[in-house]
């Protein structure tokens, strides 16, 4: 008999659509117009009768809707189908290939059968069904229940009575009708005993290890009690049978889990995470009837879905036992189940979130989908995606109070580092408000690596808090980013900048002379006079031409702006500014005023040996740090560090590898400049001098260079420290093959091999820091354009003007700067 229908689909059809499908005659009409191209087909052996169920959606079919078209199957035509709880059914699946005979029990099994067809490219699934009869009985709490007025109770009615005892569990006798309501619901001692141990049974009557207990009564060691009566000799009889022993949980394969009566658990805590899990795999909505210490019950959120969990503290008031359990269940599957915490996410998706880069979550989205079945909200889903990557509020705010430990253990493994953290305290509570990170190897190696250029920059922290981290950052030999120090402070503000830059000049000495390269951030000009005023000055020319090209837009002007600033002596410099005037006189006066000379190469100090117009050193160590700005401000400094002392010790061991006596990228520069010189006529008056045509340029100039002294009349060869493109003419006509020594000395291997002679030390895990004698909480400030709630604390939000401030109140509060606070 062959008989063919269109499965039921568990989690999508609608009751009218049940409804449509039901009256109608032509089901493989219905089941091609539901056609999907990764559908299966089931052929299916029921009674020693063939059927099949066509067009099978697996993201949309489970082990209910299987069964309810197995019955729909062998149903009569106009017979009502119905699931009951109680009934088993034998499912057996022959897997691909082998041939082997799989049972299925659930969702699970079924979701395997469906990637094993799909990996061998299969979609007919032969399955054998065979029907399980089983009488209808109440759950059981110990034993197989007996009457219906006391299900608390064990009756045994013969002398087989003790081959039912699971080998497995002990007894004792206890009483707490409060705490454990379902193992005698009706709170009431009638008739009925149990026998356990060498129990001597009669009718209605039992002993428990020489205890003699007749129609409520108990005794002790030969004690005999009438009716309403109870003794005590050596222990306390009371009236309700427990479980003393039982089978430790454990998790299945691949992390399954299946409960079973008698279960312990280790504890309630152990408990509610195991069955969160529980919950989330089968995929349903809990309703949480009782979640106490001393007992736990739930059933399905949904209606009529017979699922049922009983749960209660054993007698050594720590393990956890389950009581009653029905597995079954007849609802659809839920994908926004609430279960699934962000606190869950983050720990069971930690390790794919971490390896991911980027903070996009769709990845996140799609790994939870095919792993565990759920479609969360995209908000829960970030809030665990920082969680998981230690960047949640109270990580943040908790960061802040192991600052001054810092302090120590910095100058503790580090010895001559500089570490300093500022605070303010309004009403006599300390308030974070700035700190600055300096170690010993970065100042050995800035100071005797020669190439005393420094860049200076902010970029914004990513946290919750907010916050802005300053950094000064230097270059090596090799023109790698090699950073200086860094600060985390409130703002960029003239104090944040003269406290950065006061404590800059402190760590590192009075350098004369050293050149100093900025954005033109408020208040660091001033700072910098007041801290560095022999410094030399630059400023970045992209910043500059950011401003400039807001008033002229022109196309022309673009380019002779950038003409002005690349000119490397006096005579380009002039040119490139007459063309300005010529094209427009505001222009040039902008120019004029806003200081040409320190972001123009002609007017560059010679001494840093850096021809760079561009703060882009800075831009590349605030890339550099990349995502990780979003860290807690403790994990930031020491993120840093590693990422520092990484990288020192990777370019310390790249050293070893070279063969030239320059750096590679001097190297590359120079190479570079030899097919450009073949275009240069040199003339050799005698000695060290040189007179140079360039034909490079329209119409040809006229240089004078002098090989001794290393300049050219160009500017480049002293501004850069490299030979510029005549010198390596002048090298080529005098057959001087090793030009890398008419190299500075501050760009050869030997200054980059001081800049990376030390290193810095590890530092240990913050559970071996030492504890402080003078150790305080530490607060933040963040200042809002509207008040806004953070999860997990408490918020005080006051009005000053049109400018709202937040104080948050932990253990440890997080402020930043001066700001009243929350008293905890």
């Amino acid at each position: 008999m062959r008989r063919e229908i269109s499965p039921v689909r568990g989690r999508r059809t609608t009751g009218k659509e049940r409804q449509q499908f039901d009256e109608m005659d032509d089901m493989a009409k219905w089941s091609a117009a539901r056609l999907k191209p990764n559908s299966y087909d089931f052929k299916v052996e029921v009674f020693n009768l063939e059927y099949e169920i066509l067009n099978v959606d697996p993201d949309e079919y489970s082990y209910i809707c299987f069964i309810k078209d197995v019955k729909r199957c062998v149903a009569s035509e106009n017979e009502v189908v119905e699931m009951n709880p109680y009934e088993k059914f034998k499912v057996e699946v022959e897997l691909p290939l082998s041939g082997a005979r799989y049972i299925v029990e659930g969702d699970d099994d079924m979701e395997f059968i469906f990637e094993q067809y799909k990996s061998f490219g299969k979609r007919v699934i032969r399955v054998s069904v065979e029907a399980i009869p089983v009488d209808f009985v109440e759950p059981r709490t110990l034993l197989e229940a007996q009457p219906e007025d006391n299900e608390g109770f064990v009756r045994q009615d013969n002398e087989e009575a003790e081959e039912d005892i699971p080998d497995e569990f002990y007894w004792s006798v206890e009483s707490d009708e409060s705490d454990h309501e379902e193992d005698h619901e009706s709170g009431q001692d009638g008739q009925g005993s149990g026998v356990v141990e060498g129990m001597e049974t009669g009718q209605e009557s039992g002993v428990v290890k020489g205890i003699e207990i007749g129609q409520g009564s108990g005794g002790v060691e030969g004690n005999q009690t009438g009716q309403g009566s109870g003794g005590v000799e050596d222990i306390e009889v009371q009236g309700e049978i427990k479980h003393m022993k039982g089978q430790q949980f454990a998790y299945g394969d691949n992390g399954k889990i299946h409960f079973k009566v008698g279960q312990v658990f280790e504890g309630v805590d152990h408990f509610r995470k195991v069955f969160r899990d529980y919950v989330i795999q089968r995929g349903f909505s809990v309703r949480k009837i009782h979640n106490e210490r001393r007992r736990f019950k739930a059933k399905c959120k949904q209606t009529n879905c017979p699922f049922h969990l009983y749960v209660a503290l054993m007698l050594d008031d720590v393990s956890f036992q389950i009581r009653k359990y029905r597995h079954s269940h007849t609802c659809t599957r839920v994908y926004n189940n609430r279960e699934a915490t962000t606190a869950w996410v983050a720990e069971k998706m930690g390790d794919f979130i971490r390896s991911q880069k980027g903070s996009s979550i769709k990845p996140l989205v799609d790994a939870l989908g095919r792993k565990h079945y759920l479609q969360l909200s995209r908000s829960k889903l970030y809030r665990a995606n920082q969680l998981a990557k230690g960047r949640s509020d109270k990580l943040h705010a908790e960061s802040f109070t192991g600052l001054l430990k810092y302090d120590h253990i910095v100058k503790h493994t580090n010895p001559g580092s500089m570490y300093n953290v500022k605070s303010v305290s309004p009403e006599g509570i300390p308030n974070f408000q700035r700190c600055f990170l300096g170690f010993a190897a970065q100042k050995k190696g800035f100071i005797e690596g020669y190439r005393h250029f420094i860049g200076v920059d902010g970029c914004h922290l990513k946290g919750p808090y907010g916050g802005v981290l300053l950094s000064a950052v230097s270059m090596d030999a090799n023109s790698g980013i090699f950073p200086v120090a860094i600060t985390i402070c409130e703002i960029e503000n003239k104090e944040s900048w003269k406290y950065f830059m006061t404590l800059l000049k402190e760590f590192i000495g009075d350098i004369d002379p050293i050149t100093i390269m900025s954005d033109r951030q408020k208040g660091l000009v001033d700072a910098i006079q007041t801290c560095w005023p022999n410094a030399s000055v630059r400023h970045c020319a992209r910043h500059v031409y950011a401003n400039f090209r807001k008033k002229f837009l022109r196309l022309r002007l673009r380019n002779l702006f950038w003409a002005v600033s690349r000119a490397a002596n006096i005579i380009d410099f002039q040119q490139a500014m007459e063309k300005v005037e010529a094209v427009d006189r505001e222009a040039h006066r902008w120019m004029i005023e806003n200081n040409v000379r320190s972001w123009s190469r002609h007017a560059f100090d010679l001494d840093s040996k850096s021809d760079h117009v561009t703060n882009n050193m800075c831009e590349v160590f605030n890339s550099w740090l990349g995502e990780n700005r979003e860290l807690p401000i403790l994990s930031l400094l020491e993120h840093y560090r590693r990422k520092v002392m990484v990288q020192m010790q990777a370019r310390a061991k790249a050293r070893n590898d070279w063969v030239t006596t320059v750096p590679p990228v001097v190297h590359r520069k120079i190479n570079g400049l030899i097919e450009s010189a073949r275009n240069i006529e040199a003339i050799w008056p005698g000695s060290d001098e040189f007179e140079v045509v360039d034909n490079n340029c329209l119409p040809s100039r006229r240089y004078i260079l002098n090989l001794q002294s290393q300049t050219c009349d160009c500017g480049m060869w002293q501004l850069s420290g490299v030979p510029c493109v005549h010198a390596v003419r002048c090298l080529l006509f005098r057959n001087i093959r090793n030009m890398e020594d008419y190299v500075d000395s501050s760009l050869r291997i030997t200054s980059y091999v001081k800049t990376y002679a030390d290193h810095i030390h590890p530092i240990p895990d913050p559970l071996n820091w030492p504890d402080l004698l003078r150790e305080f909480a530490l607060f933040r400030e963040e200042k809002l354009h509207q008040p806004q709630q953070v999860r997990h604390v408490n918020i005080e939000a006051t009005v000053k003007g049109s400018r709202y401030l937040r104080s948050v109140e932990l253990k440890h509060v997080v402020v930043f700067g001066c700001v009243k606070t929350v008293k905890a």
